[in-house]
């Protein structure tokens, strides 16, 4: 906001209160890039500084006259002789990497098994596009039984992934990185272009079908090119629109209730239902639900 000779004008002045903060021997208060590098000499563990450090967000730091608040994310790591700097410094910057996907302020120690977490992201990040080229995706059926009559009336489409190279990836590993990577909107579009395929198919033989419902990330939904996209594909096949539900999670953060509607109005137009799905899971409140 304020550009950065006032940021590095920050870090001065957190540098000075640390320094009146931490009345300790052997204290490194150094800048590195856009970040504060505390070097701690002894064996004490960080959390006993933790509380010292924490002040800098109780009292307003002045920025271009004007009084502003920080939150802190903080990596750190414990070493000795046996590391390199350069060691030191990448263990401490994959601890911060992980405290900033935790809101407030939060502190991460780097942990063995964090680069090992990392290297296994960067193989799926990095197996994604050679995926959805060759179509490694596919889709589950889960079916949905009436308890009454013990029938089938339906199935939700699960996205499943097994990649050439890396095996079968758990959804819980890889939707996620696609979400950062933006290839989660190819993911979703891939296996909607699967169902219709496979309705179509039981359709030529003459085969029952039902209604398949599936999963749209929240990304996608408010995308310039959904509803073109999903229009493209569905007009490719022949299926009656009342066999196609989609799903948007609750956490779609449907505060652009305008939007939303005049996309949802556009879906019932060409004859697809949607619903909300996990609802009551992020949102307290329900009145947005009758606006949708």
């Amino acid at each position: 906001l304020y550009g950065r000779s006032a940021g590095a004008d920050l870090l001065s002045q957190m540098a000075n209160r640390l320094r009146e903060y931490l009345v300790v021997d052997d204290v490194l208060i150094s800048r590195f890039s856009n970040s504060i590098v505390l070097g701690i000499k002894g064996e004490i563990c960080f959390t006993t500084y933790y509380q010292q450090i924490e002040l800098l967000t109780l009292i307003p730091f002045l920025i271009d006259n004007n009084e502003t608040y920080i939150t802190l994310k903080i990596g750190y790591t414990t070493f000795d002789q046996s590391l390199t700097v350069d060691q030191i410094i990448h263990q401490s910057d994959i601890a911060l990497s992980k405290a900033r996907k935790r809101s407030g302020n939060s502190f991460e120690i780097y942990e063995e098994n964090s680069t090992k977490q990392l290297i296994e992201e960067m193989e799926i990040f990095n197996q994604l596009a050679y995926a959805l080229h060759h179509e490694e995706f596919l889709v589950y059926l889960q079916p949905k039984i009436n308890f009454t009559t013990l029938e089938v009336e339906g199935f939700e489409a699960l996205s499943r992934w097994n990649s050439s190279r890396l095996g079968f990836i758990s959804p819980i590993k890889y939707i996620p990185i696609a979400e950062q990577t933006g290839k989660i909107k190819d993911i979703d579009l891939l296996n909607f272009k699967h169902i219709l395929s496979w309705l179509q198919n039981r359709l030529n033989k003459g085969k029952k079908i039902l209604p398949v419902s599936l999963n749209i990330s929240p990304d996608h939904f408010y995308d310039p090119l959904f509803l073109e996209n999903i229009r493209n594909i569905f007009n490719q096949f022949n299926i009656p629109p009342q066999y196609i539900k989609l799903e948007v999670t609750e956490s779609i953060e449907l505060v652009d209730l305008s939007r939303a509607k005049e996309i949802l109005n556009q879906l019932n137009a060409l004859g697809i239902e949607c619903s909300i799905d996990d609802s009551g899971v992020c949102f307290s409140s329900l009145s947005y639900l009758p606006q949708l």
